[in-house]
């Protein structure tokens, strides 16, 4: 089971901020690679990215809470489609 007292403040942030990066890096890497026609292209991408990935953890962070907050409280629940 996962702890929020195990969590690290700013590591989520972390972790995003390190990811992004990474992808940056690669698209750098790719427009130096290609006509700069495909650069705008690369960038949109880069920025869906990104954009994707915040929503993803903020959602997977937010079921995890829902989880935890119900177990804290002694709720069960037997599906998420309630």
């Amino acid at each position: 089971m996962i702890s929020f007292s195990d969590y690290v403040p700013g590591s989520a942030t972390a972790s995003y901020r390190q990811a992004v990066d990474k992808a940056a890096e690669i698209a750098e890497q790719q427009k130096r690679m290609v006509d700069p026609i495909h650069h705008e292209k690369i960038d949109r991408l880069l920025d869906t990215y990104a954009r994707r990935l915040a929503e993803n953890m903020n959602q997977g962070y937010a079921i995890i809470f829902l989880h935890h907050s119900q177990h804290s409280f002694g709720i069960v629940v037997d599906s998420l489609f309630l």
